[in-house]
């Protein structure tokens, strides 16, 4: 079990480098994009973007899977363990349920109100995640 908690915390804390990049860098320069371009960049960002993210974000849902069913007697004995797989199941709650929608909406052409809807939604992804990653650490290195 060590391994897969291992694999979790390094998919995890990288996914978290990479969601603080896209919130604090990324999201907030498409409106710079111009009007005419947008659609083509958003699908070629979609696209590039799942191309990297593959690899992480399927160890650290694989490593996931197995640490619910590795832990199912410990997971309600151990308060931090319930946190960690229920943050991660609100993120990808919130990345199949709204930011993949809004990405499909901006991929047909710039909107004011999806991009804007897509940079605040991302917050409580990237706060789940950060949250996960310290709290994934603290229960690898003191359980």
């Amino acid at each position: 079990m060590q391994v897969w908690l291992m694999l979790a915390l390094v998919t995890s804390w990288m996914m978290t480098g990479i969601i603080w990049f896209v919130q604090w860098v990324h999201y907030p320069l498409f409106d710079r994009v111009g009007r005419a371009e947008f659609a083509h960049y958003e699908q070629t960002h979609t696209r590039r973007t799942f191309q990297v993210l593959l690899l992480p974000l399927g160890l650290e849902a694989l490593s996931g899977a197995i640490l619910l069913m590795g832990f199912t007697g410990e997971l309600f004995k151990s308060p931090a363990l319930m946190a960690i797989l229920g943050l991660q199941g609100v993120i990808y709650g919130l990345t199949f349920f709204v930011q993949m929608p809004l990405h499909r909406t901006l991929e047909k052409g710039f909107s004011e109100q999806a991009y804007r809807w897509l940079v605040r939604s991302n917050w409580p992804r990237t706060v789940c995640w950060t949250v996960k990653s310290v709290l994934l650490t603290r229960f690898l290195f003191h359980h």
